[in-house]
């Protein structure tokens, strides 16, 4: 029925004794965790004689659970089952799972199950090369996984969970998958969600989420908003508020700021009437949803967001998660920080559901002609970033009104062009901080959806297709390369009509017609009558 020795996955404790430390049994699941994973025996001698437990057995199943649980870090979440070997005889069989990453007690204590000069497992203290290899990487562990020590149920706000469910369910854009989580009672939807373990004990993602407010600021006095508002060309502070309110509660206030909703402009597009904001709602929520989420809870400080006359500036406790690189935000796979409030977040849509709520930030800024979202004030020991508000770009909102813009590289590729007149295929790549062989798909699929165009000698310089009248006026500069590029084209086909040569150079019939007349009068082209054609002049 049971092992008849220890080994690297088995040990055996002999708690018969109420003066037994319990605190050999967490030993030993950590040095297990830091192993292989396996079970520890309860009420077994080292020698293999089963001899009964008594002390995990007095403290039951959901009491071992939760010893080992609130003494670990990260929480060991082990199976425990009781086992009758005969007539008052009982042993408590521990399985251990592998850690992710190195697992202490809440002391300070690493251990791992190896084999020692004898050959015979124990338990032996970690070397640093092992801790600094899991423990002190940045994100390898998240805070917001664990249990708070004494954390119960009556310090979470299941009116809140009930209500923010609801908002979800009465979404029109609620999946079937949504509606059936979130039509459960409250406490089932924290579990499906793994807000709560198995005994409904909250983890610190829960409170952070739904917890009372006194309990946020006694238990996560950390877990705070500073929120702040200057006026005026001297940036005069007219408000000063700190918040400590649940996530779910704090993110949807604070959207509905009046600072955070001001109209920026309104223009009349084909009759009806646009509203241009100054902070793009979905920029502000990703921007600050990802302060709450991202940050680091380990710190005393809180976040800030700052709203002056022309820039709003959000900055978080904490830098970036290791690999992170601030030049490539844009293409850097999701790396959070706290995993388990990071994927609550999501499902309760409090964040963009992709994951990539970066890419929303930046597309919406671009969407209405300003510059993209700066992280150059980060720093290790911050996130800070700064959303340019001010009048938007109203050229580039009229023009882009009824463009189908697929994804952010297109918004942004756009907006650069507008600003900048032209773009050559490396300046393209680093806007869109991807390599130049993926760029140069992205530009194909622009230029076959009409959105830009290119010239030059090699096609890698690239112009605005404007969408109402055609391409945009030609510099003169412009008109010299594209009169080369027609050169190019009717040496290498023989001859083209100007139609043939409108789509082959992105240009108007009337711009066409321009350059071919500029061409013919230097000499250098001429055009069969019959055919319409147009060819080199011999």
């Amino acid at each position: 029925m049971f092992p008849k020795k220890e080994s690297l996955q088995i040990e055996f404790k002999d708690d018969s004794r109420d003066s037994f430390n319990f605190d050999d049994v967490i030993r030993a699941c950590i040095g297990l965790s830091n192993a292989e994973g396996g079970v520890v025996f309860c009420g077994i001698k080292d020698n293999g004689e089963v001899v009964g437990s008594r002390v995990a057995l007095k403290r039951g199943i959901a009491g071992v659970k939760y010893s080992i649980r609130e003494n670990t870090d990260p929480s060991i979440d082990c199976d425990v089952e009781i086992i009758n070997y005969k007539e008052n005889c009982s042993v408590v069989k521990i399985t251990v799972p592998k850690g992710n990453v190195a697992v202490g007690s809440r002391k300070g204590l690493y251990v791992k199950r190896v084999l020692d000069a004898k050959g015979n497992p124990s338990n032996s203290g970690m070397s640093l090369d092992s801790l600094i290899n899991t423990v002190g990487r940045v994100g390898a562990r998240d805070l917001t996984s664990q249990a708070l020590s004494g954390l119960s149920i009556k310090e979470i706000d299941l009116d809140l969970v009930a209500l923010t469910a609801k908002k979800i369910v009465d979404s029109n854009q609620s999946s079937e998958a949504d509606v059936h989580i979130f039509s459960q009672a409250p406490m089932d939807i924290l579990r499906t969600l793994g807000l709560i373990n198995r005994d409904d004990v909250p983890n610190i993602a829960c409170l952070l989420l739904f917890g009372y407010e006194d309990s946020l600021i006694e238990r996560m006095p950390n877990h705070f908003l500073q929120y702040q508002v200057f006026i005026g060309e001297g940036n005069e502070l007219v408000k000063n508020e700190k918040y400590s309110s649940p996530i779910a509660k704090l993110l949807p206030q604070l959207l509905s700021f009046p600072e955070l909703n001001r109209k920026s402009n309104e223009i009349i597009i084909d009759g009806r009437s646009v509203v241009i904001p100054e902070y793009a709602h979905n920029s502000v929520r990703e921007a600050i949803a990802n302060a709450l989420n991202h940050r680091d809870y380990t710190l005393h400080s809180g976040i800030q967001v700052q709203v002056f006359p022309k820039e709003l500036i959000i900055c978080s406790a904490g830098g970036f998660v290791s690999g992170i690189d601030i030049d490539k935000l844009l293409n850097t796979p999701p790396n959070p920080r706290n995993r388990r409030l990071n994927d609550a977040m999501m499902r309760l849509k409090l964040v963009e559901s992709s994951g990539r709520g970066i890419d929303t930030i930046y597309f919406w800024q671009a969407k209405y002609g300003r510059p993209a979202p700066d992280y150059s004030m980060s720093d290790s020991t911050k996130v800070e970033v700064v959303l340019a508000g001010g009048t938007a770009n109203l050229d580039f909102v009229r023009e882009m009104i009824s463009v189908d813009v697929k994804n952010v590289y297109q918004m942004l590729i756009l907006n650069s062009l507008f600003l900048k007149n032209s773009l050559s295929l490396d300046e393209i790549s680093e806007i869109v901080q991807l390599p130049v062989s993926r760029t140069k798909n992205i530009v194909a699929d622009m230029i076959n959806s009409r959105l830009i165009y290119p010239i030059g000698p090699q096609k890698e310089t690239y112009l605005l297709y404007k969408q109402n009248n055609g391409p945009r006026k030609l510099s003169r500069n412009e008109s010299e390369v594209l009169r080369q590029n027609i050169l190019d084209e009717l040496k290498k086909s023989g001859s083209l009509t100007k139609s043939e040569l409108s789509k082959l150079l992105f240009l108007s019939d009337s711009q066409t017609y321009r350059l071919l007349s500029a061409l013919k009068s230097e000499g250098k082209i001429e055009i069969d009558s019959t055919s319409k054609s147009w060819r080199i002049k011999e």
